[in-house]
């Protein structure tokens, strides 16, 4: 199944007049992966067939969203960062009130379930107050629901192993007891790009998703990643990305873990 760069552009045309959304700011490889993943969904032989099928109404704009985003991650990946973030986490929240994290962009999840078993071994999900965004209704639901995919399970296992957790993860999906573990958490749908995001933020989880973006969306996402933190807010981003994506980016962050992409705002 592949797709032309005529059929891209007749694409990224119709869901910016149906849907209003701007394909622009995905790099070609990525957008072409992430076109392919709708028209999977909706059994398109062809960009043609899904521009028709946009036309005709047989796609929403939210299932589109749901289908578009990249199920990229899995729990406690990269676990050298997760347990340098749970020394900051023991060292900085009893000094918050609250303690304030934004997960930005959030498709599957994975993510936000580390950060709550995180907190949940620190004693710490009181003290803390957790956003998290995505832009489609049907993935937010998928999040709050803790629908985990049985592909990561062996993988999530073994990430949590080297993360030094203090529990067996399994336990964590018995008796719905991640579920439980939400009370302190507000999931908002927004545009990651266009829409004002939440403020005064002491932690930004943005990781792995740069890599997804034209130069121009990636400098767009560090000013308004910088708008979301309080002065001294830290950013983690993916470990394969670069935060010094222009020199202004430089003035406004200090790179405090080049290893793990830890930056602190200035």
């Amino acid at each position: 199944m592949d797709l032309t760069i005529s059929e891209i552009k007749n694409i990224s045309k119709i869901t910016k007049e149906t849907f209003n959304i701007d394909l622009s700011y995905f790099g070609s490889e990525s957008l072409r992966s992430r076109l392919r993943n709708v028209m999977s969904a909706y059994e398109c032989k062809n960009g043609e067939n899904l521009v028709l099928a946009i036309q005709a109404k047989k796609i929403t704009k939210d299932d589109f969203l749901s289908y578009f985003s990249v199920p990229y991650s899995e729990m406690f990946r990269d676990p050298a960062m997760w347990r340098k973030l749970k020394k900051e986490l023991i060292e900085k929240v009893k000094d918050y009130k609250p303690y304030k994290i934004f997960i930005p962009s959030c498709t599957t999840g994975d993510e936000y379930y580390t950060v709550l078993v995180l907190l949940n071994e620190l004693n710490l999900l009181d003290k803390v107050k957790i956003t998290v965004s995505s832009w489609s209704d049907k993935n937010i639901e998928t999040i709050k629901d803790v629908k985990i995919s049985t592909k990561k399970v062996e993988l999530n296992r073994a990430n949590y192993k080297r993360f030094e957790g203090k529990d067996e993860l399994g336990k964590y999906f018995e008796s719905n007891k991640l579920k439980t573990l939400q009370s302190n958490t507000k999931f908002i749908k927004v545009d990651f790009i266009n829409s004002e995001l939440p403020t005064n933020q002491d932690l930004v989880i943005f990781r792995n998703k740069f890599i997804y973006l034209t130069e121009d969306a990636q400098d767009k996402m560090v000013d308004k990643l910088y708008e979301c933190l309080k002065l001294g807010g830290k950013l983690i981003i993916g470990i394969k990305e670069n935060i010094y994506l222009n020199n202004s980016v430089k003035e406004k962050f200090i790179e405090e873990c080049d290893s793990e992409r830890i930056y602190k705002k200035k």
